[in-house]
C-alpha cells in the first residue's frame, strides 16, 4: 500500500487558490539595515582610561535578526587618559549598535549602545557598560575593548533584516505560497544577483516578529535555465503571515518585482 502524500500544486483547483497578487514593485535595494560611515574625535574633557597612541574606531549596527556587518574603520589618537566622541547617524531597522575600539588593526567589541540610547547621547563606562553621558547621536567612550573583533564571524556578514519593508500577506488556511520573482536589469556590464528570503509570521495582524526561512538564490544568467524571471515555491503551513525579503540584489539598474499566489 502506497501513502499519498497530497495534491500536487496544479491539481489544487482554482476556487481553492488564492488570486496571484503583486507582493512588491521594483525593489532595487536589500531589506537589511545599511551601515553608513561614522566619525570619532578626541575628547579631552572627559576622563577616561586610554594611552595617546592611534586607535582603531567601529560600530555594527543590529536588531533582533543579527548584526549589521562593520562599518569602515576610523582612526583617532586620543588625549591620554581621556575619551574618544563617536558620531554615529541613525540607521534604518537598527534597534542597537555594537561599539568597537581599541588599538588593534581590527577594533575589539567594547559595549552594545539601543537606539534610544545612541539617539539621546550616551557613554561607554565600563566593557559593556553604557551609562549617562555624550550628546545627541554621540557616544562617549572611555576604556578600550576586549571582545570579539570587527574581523569576527557575527560581524563580517549581514543579517539585520527589516520584515517590515514588505507588507505581510495573510496565508492562514494556506499550504504553499508560489512566488514569482520578475528581475530587470538595464545593461549587462556585470551578472546580476538576485537572493530572496521568506519570512514567516505565527501572528494574524501586524505581527510583530517574523522567522526566516531558506534562502532562495536565483542566480539569475549564471547558467542555461537561470533567467531574469523564475519562480519558487515555500511552504506556509499552519502560518499566519508571508513577507519576501530581498537578501541581495545587483547589476546595472537592478529592480525585481515580486508576485505571490497561495495554495
Amino acid at each position: 500500500m502506497s501513502l499519498s502524500t497530497g495534491p500536487s500544486v496544479n491539481a489544487i483547483p482554482a476556487a481553492q487558490r488564492s488570486a496571484t497578487v503583486t507582493h512588491r514593485t521594483a525593489v532595487a535595494a536589500v531589506d537589511k539595515c545599511i551601515v553608513a560611515a561614522m566619525t570619532a574625535a578626541d575628547q579631552a574633557g572627559t576622563v577616561g582610561v586610554m594611552a595617546a597612541v592611534e586607535h582603531k574606531c567601529a560600530y555594527s549596527p543590529g536588531n533582533i535578526y543579527g548584526a549589521g556587518g562593520a562599518s569602515a574603520i576610523v582612526a583617532v589618537t586620543p588625549t591620554v587618559n581621556k575619551t574618544v566622541d563617536f558620531t554615529i547617524a541613525q540607521v534604518v531597522g537598527a534597534t542597537y549598535y555594537d561599539i568597537f575600539f581599541s588599538i588593534d588593526a581590527a577594533p575589539l567589541w567594547v559595549a552594545r549602545v539601543t537606539e534610544a540610547q545612541r539617539a539621546a547621547g550616551c557613554a561607554v563606562t565600563a566593557v559593556g557598560t553604557v551609562g549617562a553621558g555624550g550628546s545627541a547621536g554621540v557616544v562617549n567612550v572611555r576604556l578600550v575593548g576586549t571582545g570579539l573583533a570587527t574581523t569576527s564571524a557575527p560581524f563580517t556578514v549581514n543579517n539585520a533584516y527589516i520584515p517590515t519593508n514588505a507588507t505581510g500577506i495573510s496565508c492562514r488556511g494556506y499550504v504553499k505560497a508560489i512566488i514569482h520573482a520578475a528581475l530587470s536589469v538595464t545593461d549587462m556590464r556585470t551578472l546580476p544577483t538576485l537572493k530572496i528570503y521568506p519570512f514567516i509570521s505565527k501572528n494574524d495582524a501586524s505581527p510583530s516578529t517574523w522567522y526566516q526561512g531558506a534562502v532562495v538564490d536565483f542566480a539569475p544568467g549564471s547558467a542555461v535555465g537561470k533567467s531574469l524571471y523564475q519562480t519558487t515555491t515555500v511552504d506556509v503551513y499552519d502560518s499566519a503571515s508571508l513577507a519576501v525579503l530581498v537578501d541581495t540584489i545587483s547589476g546595472t539598474g537592478a529592480a525585481v518585482t515580486i508576485y505571490v499566489e497561495l495554495v
